[in-house]
């Protein structure tokens, strides 16, 4: 049986482990790494999006045509082109197809400098 002190470290370690998670990655290439796989140039920005950070919203600012679906499961992957960048997502059933314009809306994502991401290191395949 575990000593009552040590389960409240391990807790804190975990609620540590948590927030650390919901941080902002350093780098592009970590953000890469870590699956940040759509990217778009906003300014002199650079947003870096995981698919749950894209989501379909009739009324949202962007504008992006459906370029590919992949069948999941339980909805599909939609991978969308913008004039300035390429965004994935997840959408329920029945989804968008290829071809079709959507509005978006980005709920979340990484920013980074735009002179960061055109730098050798970060655009080296990640």
């Amino acid at each position: 049986m575990c000593h009552p002190a040590h389960r409240r470290e391990r807790v804190s370690l975990r609620r540590e482990h948590l927030s650390v998670k919901r941080t902002k990655p350093p780098s592009v290439v970590v953000a890469r790494f870590l699956g940040f796989d759509g990217s778009l140039e906003d300014g002199d920005e650079l947003v870096l999006t995981r698919p749950p950070h894209v989501a379909l919203d009739p009324t949202g600012p962007l504008g992006a045509r459906v370029t590919r679906a992949v069948a999941l499961e339980d909805g599909v992957r939609l991978e969308r082109e913008l004039d300035h960048g390429r965004l994935y997502a997840v959408s329920p059933l029945p989804a968008p197809r290829p071809g079709e314009t959507v509005r978006i809306r980005i709920d979340g994502g990484a920013r980074f400098p735009l002179s960061e991401a055109k730098s050798p290191v970060a655009s080296s395949g990640y």
